[in-house]
């Protein structure tokens, strides 16, 4: 029996196929971008889920409170945070203090390599219980002269082992002796190629131990069953238990939660990467649905094809249970066609896919996850599909199949336009969202920042470069593709530094008010491009090194109708006037606002270069940069991007959204002209008798193809009246993330829907031209 039916699946494929094709093509496409992002989502949640007992290692997270109303929320700690925990909450089995990650120089007697590493406290290794290779395995990282290799960085260094027990320089600065080497680690959010010991940050920046400075991170480990919630109830005022005159306090956030819930919102986590996924997610579930309406549409028309089929076999004794099990068995071999076809084509994307996500995803059989999953929503497919056409036909009367029209009695007309319409409006709410993204993402590149990010050459100052800045940049000036250049502490666009303790003339007692910090020297402002809206400019890094400029942020916190010559004190020790206001720009994501800034001359406390290099001269300019750092920092790359790179590096995220969510509409919208297409067809290939009438009364091909073509434009236009306000919350919703944004008008909505048109249209213009054609004499002939 089930010889026969493979063999009646397989004929009625053959006979059929256009249908067959359609069914197939589209349901591969929808089950490949499926299974991308689902390789894609499965990936993200791998991020530090591979340690021992990670449901119990948490990341301290502050939140800082201010008299404006305002909630810092970050990843900074104190450095006496760790400790504390650890003597006074028994909940907490282990804690640790880490260093942000930062590339710096190993050397080991002639060989020098950048590798990333950071400062950590001995505990770490008891936290996540990293796999110790070779060394110690109870004590990795004895003391401050020691030194923990990852594999990969002992490999560069020592090809063939035998790396414990040699010594190595750090920075130029300290020789430690590698104690231990341990396994890489991947996929985290704490990535390192060393480890060294957190006590030389102490020593080297003493303010690291004040419970009012927040700069490094702090890791715990709770104990078995602890609950984190009533924990962070706890913790609430530990901070200002130790400092009377901080007002923030500290709570515990799961570590692998920490790279998909990255944004915060009153004192909270409140989305961030996660966001994202949820875009991706839902997109691909759509796109899915999509390619499944087209093959249940299919489906159901092709049935009225087989209504006799069913007579037949009736007739000579089939029972209806054996009739649905071969509809929905011709339908699952449909589904597992396509499945195989569509694993076949993520294999040849991948590549391109790993090339837009930055990322190294593959096809695991191997994981059951993905098995259970691909497979379980391949048989649902085919099931769901398989299942009406199944249970319709096979509750047919034998006899009043084989007496009558088979017209008169097979329905689902209504069925199949409402999953096109369902079909449509997915698709419309594609287009219009991914259209609303790609103008967010093009609104953000193109916004004036503030400042000219475009020909900037930045890099970093290490070792001997940043002792002798002056003579430095007088060399590098003295070539004439330089422009400009000049030092800071940091990115304009990533301004980390903050503090609360500023002071001017009149300020309400009790204001606890942050601003951002930026140490310079005299030319920040004029190798930037900023514009100076009142007052003036730094003139000479000793003269104004009293002197600040503010923001216009800045300015409207400290409420002066005459800033020029006000008085501004800053940590109590810089005592000062103002000078100038710079017009605001973008120093944070532009889902935040932008802070207000306080610019200081303070050369001594910057280590980036900042060069304007003209156009024409990009090569040369670089080669003269790269040969100044060489002549100062001999041991070290010269390790340079464009300030345009880094600034589109902190939207990668949107980018690749971008990319993904237009790769999703041209998907979604060709599934469904594809489904169109075939039902097109059907319509045509059922009406060929209606037609032939309708030529020999007079009707013309426009007229007909008029009349075909107004059916299916009805239907869509009933889809994008529907899909607009479904589009419009999503939009809206979408751009309430950044507080700049780009204004959102009814024009996307209503291009969209005249595309949409346009497409099916022209798709289903080709069927309907080629039936109101044909001759009637050959129409009326057709039963």
């Amino acid at each position: 029996m089930v010889t026969n039916y493979l063999k009646t699946a397989l004929r009625n494929f053959y006979r059929h196929l256009t249908y067959t094709s359609i069914n197939v093509f589209g349901l591969t496409i929808g089950l490949a971008t499926s299974i991308l992002i689902y390789l894609w989502i499965a990936d993200e949640y791998t991020y530090d889920n591979q340690y021992h007992e990670a449901d119990r290692i948490y990341a301290a997270i502050t939140n800082h409170f201010y008299t404006n109303g305002t909630i810092e929320t970050g990843a900074e700690t104190s450095g006496l945070l760790a400790e504390s925990l650890v003597q006074e909450y028994p909940e907490i089995q282990f804690a640790a203090r880490t260093s942000w990650d930062e590339d710096r120089l190993l050397r080991f007697e002639d060989k020098s390599i950048m590798q990333k590493g950071i400062l950590a406290d001995p505990s770490i290794f008891s936290i996540f219980q990293y796999t110790v290779l070779e060394g110690s395995r109870s004590n990795p990282l004895p003391d401050k002269n020691s030194i923990v290799l990852t594999r990969s960085t002992a490999e560069k260094f020592f090809p063939a082992g035998g790396g414990i027990g040699k010594v190595f320089s750090v920075e130029e600065k300290y020789d430690m002796r590698v104690t231990a080497i341990i396994e890489d680690v991947n996929h985290t959010q704490l990535p390192f190629d060393f480890i060294v010991h957190y006590q030389i940050a102490t020593e080297e920046t003493p303010w690291l131990l004040e419970w009012d400075n927040s700069n490094d991170r702090t890791f715990v480990k709770l104990n078995a069953g602890v609950s984190a919630a009533l924990l962070n109830q706890k913790l609430q005022r530990h901070i200002r238990s130790k400092c009377g005159q901080c007002d923030s306090e500290v709570w515990l956030q799961r570590f692998s939660e920490t790279r998909l819930y990255d944004s915060y919102a009153n004192g909270k986590a409140s989305g961030g990467r996660i966001e994202y996924i949820r875009i991706f997610t839902v997109a691909g579930v759509l796109v899915l649905i999509i390619a499944c309406i087209n093959f249940m549409n299919l489906s159901t028309a092709r049935s009225a094809t087989r209504s006799r089929e069913v007579g037949v076999r009736k007739v000579v004794g089939a029972q209806r249970k054996s009739l649905i099990a071969q509809f929905i068995g011709e339908s699952l071999l449909t589904s597992f066609v396509a499945l195989a076809l569509a694993l076949a084509l993520v294999q040849l994307l991948i590549p391109a896919f790993n090339s837009v996500v930055e990322k190294n995803v593959s096809l695991d059989f191997t994981d059951p996850g993905f098995t259970v999953s691909v497979v379980g929503i391949t048989f649902l497919t085919g099931l769901v599909a398989g299942s009406y056409p199944a249970l319709f036909l096979s509750s047919l009367n034998a006899v009043t199949v084989l007496k009558r029209n088979t017209r008169s009695i097979i329905t689902g007309g209504a069925l199949r336009k409402t999953l096109v319409v369902v079909q449509f409006v997915l698709s419309i709410v594609l287009i219009i969202t991914s259209v609303v993204i790609f103008r967010q993402v093009n609104y953000i590149k193109n916004k004036n920042l503030g400042f000219d990010r475009d020909q900037v050459i930045t890099f970093r100052m290490r070792g001997n470069a940043s002792k002798n800045k002056d003579a430095m940049k007088s060399q590098v000036l003295a070539h004439p593709s330089i422009k400009s250049m000049t030092f800071a502490g940091q990115d304009p666009f990533s301004i980390s530094w903050t503090t609360t303790a500023v002071t001017w003339p009149g300020k309400p007692e009790g204001a606890v008010t942050p601003f951002k910090i930026v140490n310079c020297d005299k030319d920040f402002i004029k190798t930037l491009g900023m514009n100076i809206v009142e007052g003036r400019d730094f003139i000479d890094d000793q003269s104004d090194s009293t002197n600040f400029i503010v923001n216009e942020a800045a300015l409207a916190i400290i409420n002066t109708d005459d800033p020029i010559g006000s008085g501004l004190e800053v940590w109590g020790t810089k005592t000062g006037k103002i000078i100038g206001v710079v017009r605001n720009f973008h120093n944070n994501h532009f889902s935040k606002q932008i802070d207000p800034q306080i610019i200081i001359v303070r050369p001594q406390n910057t280590w980036m270069v900042f060069a304007k290099i003209e156009h024409a001269g990009i090569t040369e300019g670089i080669q003269h940069l790269a040969k100044i750092q060489k002549l100062y920092d001999p041991n070290y790359p010269f390790d340079y991007s464009f300030l345009s790179e880094k600034f589109d590096r902190q939207y990668k995220m949107e980018s690749t959204t971008e990319q993904v969510a237009l790769y999703f509409t041209v998907v979604a919208i060709f599934i469904s002209c594809l489904g169109l297409f075939g039902l097109a067809s059907f319509t045509a290939e059922r009406r060929t008798k209606e037609l032939g009438i309708r030529k020999v009364l007079g009707a013309s091909v426009s007229n007909l193809v008029t009349m075909l073509c107004s059916d299916f434009a009805r239907i869509v236009m009933i889809a994008i009246l529907v899909s607009w306000p479904i589009a419009y919350f999503i939009a809206n919703a979408f751009l309430e993330r950044y507080t700049y944004h780009f204004e959102l008008t009814w024009l996307i909505f209503i291009l969209s829907g005249a595309c949409v048109l346009f497409l099916a249209l022209l798709t289903v213009f080709y069927q309907s031209f080629r039936a109101s054609i044909t001759n009637p004499v050959k129409s009326l002939r057709t039963e």
